[in-house]
């Protein structure tokens, strides 16, 4: 009996500081990051998880380090902002405009980016496992050395993006245009190119173990069949003619 009143005071007394805050504390930080940012326009380190900041305008501000997971940032105005190493897991940026913003190692894993325009914008580093990417305007995007495992960018704009020596584990660029796109030294085992647009496309050093081209014009690229081999070609056209070895 004694034994276990001990074991609670104990586990009372020694309660996680992450665990001891309460609903209500959160959500007054959350507030004061909120206010922070109306007065200021900047609100680095702040927390803001969950926060709702639908439609709103944050032009040039600065979040470097900020926390905000969970988000609804659908149709916001983060043009220019510095989201320097922020912590973005899960957030909805469904149409919202990033151009040009500083997202330098930011973590947007799991991140809905529908439709969101990241024109510009420089992502180098950032994780962006299984985020959604569909029909994304990243054109002069920099994701060089970025992690996007999984991640889905179909139909997205990717002209003239920089995504050498990322990380594209089975990454889904359907339908995706990368007109001019650098994808030099990247590690993209598995990615789905089916009917992209690679015209101008830099492949320098890259393993095509079962990269997907179905459906695509690799004829102004210069490889070869033996760099080519483990790739999946199916109504390809290709520098020696169309390859449907894989049909």
């Amino acid at each position: 009996m004694l034994a276990s009143v001990l074991a609670g005071i104990f586990a009372f007394l020694f309660v996680p500081p992450v665990l001891a805050e309460s609903e209500k504390e959160l959500g007054e930080r959350v507030a004061w990051s909120m206010n922070r940012l109306k007065t200021g326009g900047s609100c680095n380190r702040c927390y803001m998880s969950g926060i709702d900041l639908r439609g709103h305008t944050l032009y040039r501000a600065s979040l470097k380090m900020a926390v905000i997971r969970d988000a609804d940032l659908r149709w916001a105005y983060f043009e220019e902002v510095d989201l320097y190493m922020a912590d973005l897991r899960g957030s909805d940026l469904r149409e919202a405009s990033l151009e040009r913003a500083n997202l330098y190692d930011a973590d947007l894993r799991e991140t809905d980016l529908e439709k969101a325009s990241l024109k510009g914008a420089d992502l180098s580093h950032a994780n962006l496992q299984g985020a959604y990417l569909n029909e994304t305007i990243l054109s002069g995007a920099i994701l060089r050395e970025a992690r996007l495992d999984e991640a889905d960018l179909s139909g997205a704009d990717l002209r003239s993006a920089d995504f050498s020596q990322s990380i594209l584990f089975n990454a889904d660029f359907t339908g995706a245009n990368l007109e001019n796109a650098l994808l030099s030294y990247s590690i993209m085992r598995g990615a789905n190119f089916t009917g992209a647009n690679l015209q101008g496309t830099s492949f320098r050093g890259v393993d095509f173990t079962n990269v997907n081209f179905t459906d695509t014009d690799l004829s102004g690229i210069n490889l070869t069949a033996e760099e080519l081999g483990n790739a999946i070609l199916c109504r390809t056209l290709t520098p020696w003619g169309e390859d449907s070895s894989d049909c």
